[in-house]
């Protein structure tokens, strides 16, 4: 197994998907990521942003 090129379906941005995340992906049965790492902060950002509850620290 050797490092894939994947495009994210959001930005349409190229990012690595190495062979240790395949590795990973495989032994959880998770199937390929869609979005690059920006594109899944931002949309965690916009989700807690969006929260309506308070978090108690």
């Amino acid at each position: 197994m050797q490092d894939k090129k994947l495009k994210c379906k959001v930005c349409g941005t190229e990012f690595d998907f190495t062979k240790g995340q395949q590795e990973f992906f495989t032994e959880h049965n998770l199937s390929e990521p869609k979005k690059c790492k920006t594109c899944k902060e931002k949309e965690k950002q916009e989700k807690s942003k969006n929260n309506t509850y308070q978090k108690v620290a």
